[in-house]
């Protein structure tokens, strides 16, 4: 089989398929997504609030440890004991820096935006969504590999259709990936387009039934909607996806 083969009929007919027989529960996903873009801001206000809190009790905590410990050192006191309360701190802080890049990761990639065309830092994103399939990887035993540039890349597009576009990717990628299989997930980007890959090595069949064909018919929505397109195909020794997006939304992607 020839890279990057594609089957329309394939995507129309699970589309169908999903419109006449799971209509009730795309209705019921609709209404649970509607529901999440709703109280969008509520989930941020409480997912900040306590974090912010939190963040700034961490920073009086810290100011308040060295001054004790220069009050120590001047009285002669051990200093051990404020270096052990220091290393607790210091872990402290850590785990409040994954904390908080756990939250931007639910509030930016899972949490499904408002229904409008916005700029947005598509690197960003890639890299957030990257960090969930790479989670995800190590827990297969599998090597993810990432090559985004460390710069901006700005789009004028829809995040609540770019979010689970780029998602679909990660997902589909790690569906046809194994134990000790190499996946590479990379952003590349021109002045009219941007273009992310994610290939697999060695690839093989999903291990769920359909859910490769619901993943392919779901991008190439995604990806149409978006005014852009998507390639899937196999060969040997690899299965790849091409995700290839305007940078501009509402024109056609190169």
């Amino acid at each position: 089989m020839s890279a990057f083969t594609v089957s329309q009929t394939t995507s129309q007919t699970t589309i169908g398929a999903a419109e006449s027989d799971g209509g009730d529960d795309l209705e019921i996903l609709a209404a649970q997504f509607r529901a999440l873009r709703r109280l969008h801001s509520s989930v941020e206000h409480l997912l900040h609030s306590p974090l912010n809190s939190i963040g700034l009790n961490l920073e009086l905590l810290s100011v308040e440890i060295g001054d004790l410990a220069k009050r120590a050192e001047r009285d002669g006191e051990d200093p051990e004991r404020f270096e052990a309360v220091a290393a607790v701190q210091k872990a402290l802080r850590a785990g409040y820096a994954r904390l908080v890049g756990s939250t931007e990761t639910i509030y930016e990639v899972i949490l499904p935006g408002a229904q409008r065309v916005e700029e947005i830092d598509l690197a960003r994103l890639a890299r957030r969504a990257a960090g969930l399939g790479e989670t995800e990887s190590v827990l297969m035993r599998a090597a993810w590999s990432t090559a985004i540039p460390p710069v901006p890349i700005t789009m004028r597009t829809r995040r609540d259709l770019l979010v689970p576009a780029l998602l679909t990717v990660v997902a589909s990628i790690l569906d046809h990936a194994g134990a000790d299989a190499k996946i590479t997930f990379s952003l590349t980007s021109s002045p009219d387009a941007a273009e992310i890959e994610a290939v697999v090595e060695p690839g093989r069949p999903a291990e769920v039934p359909g859910s490769a064909e619901e993943s392919r018919s779901g991008l190439a929505l995604l990806a149409r909607r978006l005014g852009g397109s998507c390639r899937e195909g196999a060969d040997e020794t690899s299965f790849r996806i091409h995700l290839s997006l305007p940078r501009l939304f509402g024109a056609a992607a190169c």
